[in-house]
């Protein structure tokens, strides 16, 4: 999966996958108001507390063993683990009872003072929630199907 670099306020440049994804799944816990993300070997988890999102696993590196020996750990029901890499590989390794979903994609861009216009058909969506803490994005298509969001406090 490509990636790039991305700018944060403090001018702190991340050129490595493994740190996109640390930084990624801090500002996901942040927007979603869950508990900070705990460091797990390959990545982070973190706390969601949904019934059928109970834990969330987010791998940048893996193999099968691995990948394998942490789904068979991982025997109550919501329990997600999501991975950077192929997904017929991260299929392949995990054992009986698991469900693959959609497959995603890692986006990053550098953050710009001016507003930026999206070429046609596409428009943006800002939305600021209630408490002027969390502000979510979200980019169209001509039909006005959401073609990417992202958000954050």
């Amino acid at each position: 999966m490509p990636h790039g670099t991305i700018d944060l306020a403090d001018d702190e440049q991340i050129d490595s996958l493994s740190e996109l994804v640390m930084t990624w799944g801090r500002g996901w816990a942040v927007s979603r108001g869950t508990p900070a993300p705990v460091e797990v070997p390959g990545g982070f988890r973190v706390e969601v507390g949904s019934p059928g999102h109970r834990v969330r696993h987010v791998l940048h590196t893996y193999d099968a063993d691995s990948l394998g020996r942490l789904a068979r750990e991982l025997t109550a029901p919501g329990h997600w683990i999501k991975a950077v890499g192929d997904p017929a590989e991260f299929r392949s390794a995990l054992p009986d009872g698991w469900t693959a979903a959609w497959v995603g994609h890692l986006m990053t861009v550098g953050f710009r003072a001016e507003p930026v216009e999206p070429p046609a058909p596409y428009t943006i969506e800002v939305q600021t929630g209630h408490d002027g803490d969390l502000v979510v994005a979200t980019v169209r298509d001509g039909t006005g199907a959401t073609a990417a969001s992202g958000g954050g406090r």
